[in-house]
C-alpha cells in the first residue's frame, strides 16, 4: 500500500516508484534490494527512512549486513537519514559518500559492531549522529574522523569498554556526548581530548571504578556530567 501524508510518501516493496518532487520518503524494502539507480530521480529528497519489513522475507538471516557502496551517491539534498531494524553490523569506508548536505544520521537500534576508517567521510555538515543501542565494544581514533561540525553524539546502550586516546580529536564542536549504559570501568587522562566545548556528558549506567583525576580537565568548566557516582571535581556540576 502507498500512503500519502502531505508530501510524505510510504512505499511498500512491490509498489516502489520514483517521484521527482518527494521531500520525505519511508521505504520498507530490505537494504540489499535497494540500488543506486532507485534513487537517481529523487533529486529533491530531504528525508529518508529505511525500515526493512522482516515479516515479508523468510531469508532475512542471510541478508548482507552492510550498506552497499554508493547507495546514497545521488542524494545531494538529503538532510536526514534514519536506518532502522537491526540490519547493519559493519560500516565500511565511504558508506555515506554523496550525502554532502546531511545534518542528521540515525543508525540507532542496529547491530553495528565495527566502524571502518573513513566510514563517515564526505559528511561535512553532519551535526547529529545517533549510534545508540548497537554492539560497539570500543571507540577507536578513526571512527569519527573528519566530523568537524558534529554537535551531538549518542553512543548509549552499546558495549563500549575502552576509548582510544584521540577518538574525539577532530570533533571540537561537540556539545553533547551520551555514553550511558555501556561497559566503561575507567578513563585515562586523554579520553576526552579535543572536547573543550563539551557542555553535557552522560556516563550513567557504567561500572566506573577508576577515573584519572585529569580526565575532565580539558572540558568546559561549566560542563554538566551525569553519572551514577559523584566524582570529586569542583570544576564540574555533577548529578546522580
Amino acid at each position: 500500500m502507498t500512503r500519502f501524508t502531505n508530501d510524505h510518501l510510504c512505499f511498500e516493496p512491490a509498489e516502489y516508484e520514483r517521484p521527482k518532487l518527494i521531500r520525505s520518503l519511508q521505504i520498507s524494502t530490505p537494504l540489499h534490494c535497494l540500488k543506486t539507480e532507485d534513487f537517481e530521480k529523487l533529486t529533491f529528497l530531504e528525508e529518508l527512512i529505511l525500515v526493512p519489513n522482516f515479516s515479508d522475507y523468510a531469508d532475512s538471516q542471510s541478508w548482507p549486513d552492510i550498506i552497499a557502496p554508493t547507495l546514497f551517491r545521488d542524494m545531494k539534498r538529503l538532510r536526514k537519514l534514519r536506518i532502522l531494524g537491526k540490519v547493519i553490523k559493519v560500516l565500511p569506508e565511504d558508506t555515506f559518500k554523496g550525502l554532502e548536505n546531511l545534518v542528521h544520521l540515525d543508525l540507532g537500534g542496529n547491530q553495528i559492531r565495527d566502524i571502518r576508517a573513513n566510514a563517515f567521510r564526505g559528511l561535512p555538515k553532519l551535526s547529529t549522529l545517533c549510534l545508540n543501542h548497537n554492539s560497539l565494544g570500543e571507540l577507536r581514533k578513526p571512527f569519527f574522523e573528519g566530523l568537524r561540525e558534529l554537535t551531538r553524539l549518542d553512543l548509549s546502550g552499546n558495549r563500549i569498554a575502552t576509548i582510544e586516546t584521540g577518538t574525539f580529536h577532530s570533533n571540537k564542536n561537540l556539545l553533547s556526548l551520551n555514553l550511558s549504559h555501556n561497559k566503561l570501568c575507567s578513563f585515562n587522562a586523554d579520553a576526552f581530548l579535543g572536547l573543550g566545548g563539551l557542555n553535557a556528558l552522560s556516563l550513567k549506567g557504567n561500572p566506573l571504578t577508576e577515573v584519572d583525576e585529569y580526565c575532565f580537565a580539558r572540558l568546559d568548566k561549566q560542563a554538566v556530567i551525569v553519572a551514577d557516582r559523584a566524582f570529586e571535581n569542583r570544576s564540574f556540576s555533577l548529578y546522580q
